[in-house]
């Protein structure tokens, strides 16, 4: 059993660390267990517009929390994945229920998995013959980069495509599915 988890020592270690580091590994752990899983809840989402250029759909949380999903369609100008068909992804939420939506909203309202996995199977339901997955991760205050939403959208994509290879263009990523 040399390669098996041992609950004392990383507990052990937990108490030696700061507290705010021992539950934030606690934490990636959680995630590492839910990213991405096929299984996971998903909610109902609604078509509001689907033509060559854009599709448009829309769902409510459990805490009446209203989400839009936006996929551009385009042709991919990147010399990686030149001419490849792609889709720009982004998604936004509105808390007032006014249908005002806003990428730079804080939701937080634990319902992050259940979210993902509804923009997931979204995005597999218009993939088609989709190569390319274009998003901007948006960021933090502070930050000059999303890394935290970034690292959550990778990990979604790579779990669903083992092979994708991610490129980096300021703020934009392109995810290329091959």
């Amino acid at each position: 059993m040399e390669n098996s988890f041992n609950l004392k020592k990383f507990l052990a270690e937990g108490i030696l660390l700061k507290e705010e580091t021992f539950f934030s590994k606690i934490k990636n752990l959680d995630l590492l267990n839910e990213i991405g899983d096929g299984n996971s809840l998903k909610y109902k989402w609604e078509e509001i517009k689907d033509d060559e250029y854009e599709t448009i759909v829309r769902f409510t949380t459990d805490n009446n929390i209203n989400y839009e999903v936006t996929l551009e369609y385009f042709t991919s100008s990147e010399p990686t994945t030149k001419d490849l068909p792609g889709m720009a992804v982004g998604f936004a939420a509105d808390l007032e229920g006014n249908y005002d939506f806003s990428n730079t909203t804080i939701v937080n309202k634990g319902e992050i998995y259940k979210v993902m996995a509804t923009v997931v199977d979204i995005i597999k339901h218009y993939l088609k013959d989709i190569k390319v997955i274009m998003y901007t991760p948006e960021k933090k205050s502070g930050e000059d980069f999303g890394k935290q939403r970034d690292k959550l959208y990778k990990a979604f994509i790579t779990k669903k495509f083992p092979n994708a290879e991610f490129i980096q263009k300021r703020e934009i990523i392109l995810a290329y599915l091959k």
